[in-house]
């Protein structure tokens, strides 16, 4: 029995254009890997893998996955070499992501870092004044 395959970026931006917006992120599927396959080591994990990336809707949805890439890869370098971010660009549709993802460019967004830091990547919670950090002490 074959599963039968995944939409392409393509067809799943054709789902994403309905969206207000899609979430971003990757993750590292572990493998038993031998020693000697260096490119599927994560530092991160400590551990063998393949790398993916997902887009979800607002909800969690899954509406799309990329291929796997070896778990060395980190989670800029393969958003940029699937086409996602071009992809997202073409809809104009918003995309969150979490840090990782700084530099990206539009359409992905990332949280706000702290004072002081510039996202560069578009929308960012600004900062909570001093005077309400100060009120709400002891």
């Amino acid at each position: 029995m074959s599963w039968p395959p995944g939409p392409t970026l393509e067809e799943a931006m054709k789902t994403v254009r309905a969206k207000a917006f899609v979430i971003l992120d990757g993750t590292l599927l572990p493998s038993d890997r031998i020693a000697a396959d260096t490119p599927y080591y994560s530092g991160k994990h400590k551990g063998h893998g393949v790398n993916i990336r997902v887009l979800t809707d607002p909800f969690g949805r899954l509406l799309w996955t990329s291929p796997a890439l070896p778990g060395s890869t980190h989670d800029l370098p393969p958003t940029r070499r699937h086409g996602i971010i071009d992809a997202l660009a073409e809809v104009d549709v918003k995309c969150w992501a979490d840090n990782a993802y700084q530099g990206a460019g539009r359409p992905v967004r990332v949280p706000f870092r702290g004072p002081g830091s510039s996202s560069g990547s578009g929308d960012t919670t600004p900062p909570t004044p001093k005077s309400v950090v100060s009120a709400n002490r002891p």
